[in-house]
């Protein structure tokens, strides 16, 4: 086997198990299926490249590297496939067409003629196919795919409205797909130049790129637990096998220089490896604890709970702005009765009954405006949990009343069922406000033009101590694919969602020993029960 190679099938067998994780962390998704082509595509080129440099027979290596073209010339359009569908970009459908076509024919042309690969040169490293007539038609195909999709990467990254997540995923998609277009360096070598084809290590590069993206920002949607035991296990058969090959390689060289084996050679680096491999472990350790994992678990763990500690404070906040909204439109009313009545005082102040209307009107309306600031700043302010009996009723209603500016601006029909039964139950009023505020203001986002929430309560059919909250809206729905997640932190499909919104909700409710389900299909709406337990009483 021609040590040239060996590092190319290497990076072969890399590329396409990334493929194959990819497509089955998620078999329905179209960014998935195209990234798996797309690795599929590098795995045909690089894999039929290494065969190639193993015969010493033109015809048969030319056969071989003409079968590795084949995956040069699919790398771009599965590239650019996947871009179109990452950014979900539905448009272009002809263009995308017409590449197609013309990589149908290029691919023809490869296989059944000279116009591409016209014969092979014969260099250092193996045999290396030589550009026919039409290959500058290959390479103009190559480089007008790259600049689109490097082009429809940066304008979607240069969007203010698209979520930090998302955000980081473009980064490293763009240093990524940049990273594999530099290896269009190995064409340099089909014109007569005998430059070594070093596009196996770039390919590397963008292999660590995905990794990376995949590990930390969660690219594809893909999330992987990463066990730090697990990774210095890997880190540790890695080494032990450098070391191997680093033996191995020392003895032969060895051999040929003194021309018989010394096994007391072999011993001496066998035993010179024994003494460097423990430190040697705990620096690279040291390093992935700093450089990988950024501090220690234990750091870490700190640092993520003060990160969803910030985000959870931000989602109050958020929270917070949407009450203060409704809390104003609330004051209104009992300012502009005290106004009225301040408005007739100096013509009436000799009136008593006036005066005594207007002392008793003012009075209850300021309260009502004290209370109402009261309920601001303890919605506002986090506290533990403070257990009451609230009426499940009077808290949807107060939060519904602070969300009727937002109902009447997005034309959403607000439909309440409740039951004719109240229901008591034991409960901290200003945490379930929050709750069914974050689901109030979800329902809304996924009805920005109009729509109808329905909101209606009723006795649970399985057990009579709960009493279920049902808020159905008619939305855009959610994928079913996403359903099994949708309560996890920071967990979001919108462009500036962070994630945390649903994930609070239902630790409220777990906090409340309650349950909660949603069901969702895409085009009809979005469902949300919520099962409290209830002591309840006829009105």
């Amino acid at each position: 086997m021609s040590i040239y190679s060996i590092p190319t099938f290497i990076m072969t067998a890399l590329i396409f198990l990334l493929g194959i994780f990819t497509y089955i962390r998620d078999r329905k998704s179209v960014v998935n299926k195209n990234f798996f082509l797309m690795s599929l595509s590098i795995f045909i080129w690089l894999l039929f490249t290494s065969i190639a440099y193993n015969f010493n027979d033109k015809s048969n290596a030319e056969f071989f590297l003409r079968l590795a073209y084949v995956g040069i010339v699919s790398v771009p359009l599965a590239a650019f496939d996947f871009v179109l569908a990452f950014l979900n970009i539905s448009s272009y459908r002809k263009f995308v067409y017409t590449m197609h076509a013309v990589w149908i024919l290029l691919v023809v042309l490869i296989l059944k003629s000279d116009f591409i690969i016209d014969g092979v040169y014969v260099y250092f490293w193996g045999h290396y196919p030589k550009a026919g007539l039409l290959h500058p038609l290959l390479l103009f195909f190559t480089a007008l795919l790259v600049i689109l999709l490097i082009a429809f990467l940066i304008n979607h990254y240069l969007k203010e409205k698209i979520s930090l997540v998302r955000r980081f995923q473009i980064r490293y998609v763009i240093v990524a797909c940049f990273i594999l277009t530099l290896s269009s360096v190995d064409f340099v070598a089909n014109y007569g130049i005998e430059i070594y084809p070093f596009g196996w290590i770039l390919v590397g590069s963008y292999l660590g790129i995905v990794a990376y993206a995949i590990l930390k920002h969660h690219l594809m949607d893909i999330e992987i637990v990463i066990k730090k035991g697990l990774v210095y296990s890997v880190l540790a058969a890695i080494i032990t096998a450098g070391y191997l090959i680093f033996v191995i390689s020392v003895s032969r060289l060895f051999q040929g220089l003194v021309g018989y084996q010394s096994f007391a050679v072999n011993l001496l680096a066998v035993f010179s490896i024994g003494l460097v491999f423990n430190p040697l472990r705990d620096k690279i350790q040291h390093f992935l604890d700093k450089k990988f994992f950024k501090g220690t678990l234990e750091s870490l763990s700190e640092e993520k709970q003060l990160f969803e500690k910030e985000i959870e404070r931000s989602e109050r906040l958020k929270a917070v702005a949407t009450f203060a909204s409704g809390m104003a439109h609330e004051i209104k009313n009992p300012l502009t009765a005290i106004k009225t009545f301040a408005e007739h005082l100096p013509e009436k102040k000799s009136d008593p009954e006036f005066l005594n209307k207007f002392s008793k009107i003012v009075g209850i309306e300021v309260e009502r405006i004290d209370s109402l600031v009261h309920q601001l700043l303890n919605f506002a302010k986090p506290k533990p949990l403070k257990l009451q009996v609230v009426d499940v009723h009077v808290v949807l209603n107060e939060t519904l009343n602070f969300l009727s500016n937002e109902l009447v601006k997005h034309k959403i029909n607000l439909v309440k069922e409740y039951s004719a039964t109240h229901f008591n139950i034991q409960a901290d009023s200003n945490q379930l406000k929050q709750a069914f505020l974050n689901i109030f203001l979800n329902a809304i986002d996924a009805m920005p033009d109009e729509g109808m929430l329905t909101v209606s309560t009723s006795n649970s059919d399985i057990n009579s101590q709960f009493t279920v909250i049902s808020i159905k809206d008619t939305g855009c729905g959610i994928q079913k694919k996403d359903l099994p997640r949708i309560f996890e932190p920071f967990y979001s499909k919108k462009e500036q969602g962070t994630g945390l919104g649903l994930s609070i909700v239902y630790n409220i409710i777990k906090e409340h020993s309650g349950n909660i389900r949603l069901e969702s299909k895409v085009g009809v709406g979005t469902k949300l029960i919520i099962e409290l337990l209830v002591r309840a009483y006829e009105s």
